[in-house]
């Protein structure tokens, strides 16, 4: 009896690993699975894009001084012409009043230097010619009055010629006292050289204060242009020089500035159409934008693994930015440069593709069961390939290759991802 009972204990088992074999051996495979549809295929790259603004107007001092008043904020949006900040004018103001006090004492040299005769030596130079005239007078009558009586015979020869010699003497007297005056005149007369040295010194100390008056105008900061406060460093009762900008106005129109691998850009033109990629929120958020400018020269830049390579800067214009994100000058973003496109197109995963017998092949499942499938690849980018030939639209493949298990025949379970 104890025999009998051990058989049957013995052909239970053997029942139960057979039919524990033929069912893992008939049991469905589970995996995903993709249904193949024609679609449009982008052949691309991407390459990290800052956001530039339009236009960047850096705001320098006119001068040295101390920032007595500041009228903007960080991210404060202005209007041309809006005042941003004001410097001490004080020492300016007093340099003013001393170029003034200048230019009079040089009014007053000059005056000391290039003054007339002495009025004095002029007045007794004028008295001897108006007494010169006198005296021609006097002569000139006497001698018409001894002409008219030597014509009538009551003077004679002798007087009519002493008439006359004294009215040439007196003549000759008013001339030379003429002379004297004019000399005496030309003798103080101030040179071209000293009138020039004299009209330099006042055109020098003129200029000077033009300058620093200028300069007191512009101690009152006004914005070049309209858009956004950014770059402020500098706080009120700090120091500031020309060399170092106190603020940067940049305009709110942006543009993304990308550069391309020398090798890459050949592929691109300009007016092309780019996907701009960003994240906000953990969210991807994805739009247009057109290449308005490729640089015409490569530049050397070091990649984030220290390699040197020639790049080429390529300039992109947004197009309808979304409301939910805000372009700033500094954002990173993502570019993708579409350099090819085909349209109805059969596509599958790139994943879903395998070596097989010098060509590639795909798992079909035919009749619920795996089949291996050559086929013809064409285009193809980082996630997808175009097959030519193999399949048709509406089969269904296997994504994962290398599933555990996975041979022809084998029966799989139809569950699509």
């Amino acid at each position: 009896m104890k025999k009998r009972e051990k058989i049957i204990l013995w052909t239970g088992i053997g029942l139960f690993i057979l039919a524990a074999v033929l069912y893992g051996t008939s049991r469905p495979i589970k995996t995903d699975l993709y249904e193949v549809k024609r679609q449009t295929m982008e052949k691309s790259f991407t390459e990290e894009g800052t956001v530039v603004a339009e236009r960047e107007s850096p705001v320098t001092p006119p001068y040295t001084g101390k920032v007595v008043e500041l009228y903007v904020k960080e991210g404060q949006r202005v209007k041309k012409g809006d005042p941003l900040a004001k410097l001490d004018s004080t020492q300016l103001k007093h340099q003013v009043e001393q170029l003034k006090a200048q230019l009079k004492a040089l009014a007053g040299e000059k005056k000391m230097d290039l003054q007339q005769p002495y009025q004095s030596e002029i007045r007794q130079q004028e008295l001897a010619v108006e007494q010169a005239q006198i005296n021609f007078d006097n002569a000139q009558r006497n001698f018409k009055r001894i002409s008219q009586l030597y014509e009538a015979g009551i003077v004679s020869a002798a007087e009519y010629e002493e008439a006359q010699d004294t009215l040439k003497s007196a003549e000759n007297a008013l001339f030379q006292q003429r002379e004297a005056l004019a000399l005496l005149y030309e003798s103080h007369k101030p040179t071209e050289g000293k009138l020039e040295y004299y009209a330099g010194r006042e055109e020098v100390i003129r200029k000077q204060m033009e300058e620093t008056e200028e300069k007191i105008s512009d101690s009152l900061i006004t914005s070049p242009a309209e858009g956004i406060v950014t770059e402020l460093e500098v706080k009120e009762g700090e120091y500031v020089s020309q060399e170092t900008p106190l603020l940067t106005v940049i305009n709110e129109d942006v543009h993304i500035e990308a550069y391309v691998l020398a090798e890459d850009v050949f592929r691109l033109k300009e007016n092309m159409s780019v996907k701009i990629k960003a994240e906000r929120d953990r969210e991807n958020i994805s739009f247009e934008g057109k290449i308005t400018h490729i640089a015409p020269t490569a530049e050397t830049r070091v990649s984030t693994l220290g390699v040197e390579e020639q790049r080429v800067k390529v300039r992109i214009k947004p197009q309808q930015i979304p409301s939910s994100i805000k372009l700033r000058p500094g954002y990173v973003l993502d570019v993708q440069f579409i350099t090819d496109t085909v349209k109805d197109q059969l596509m599958v995963p790139k994943t879903a593709v395998f070596s097989y017998k010098y060509g590639e092949a795909l798992w079909v499942v035919r009749k619920g069961r795996a089949q291996i499938q050559k086929i013809k690849k064409g285009m193809e980018n980082d996630r997808y390939v175009v097959v030519l030939e193999g399949i048709k639209e509406g089969e269904i493949i296997i994504l994962n290759p290398q599933t555990e298990g996975l041979k022809e025949g084998k029966r799989i379970a139809i569950k699509r991802g």
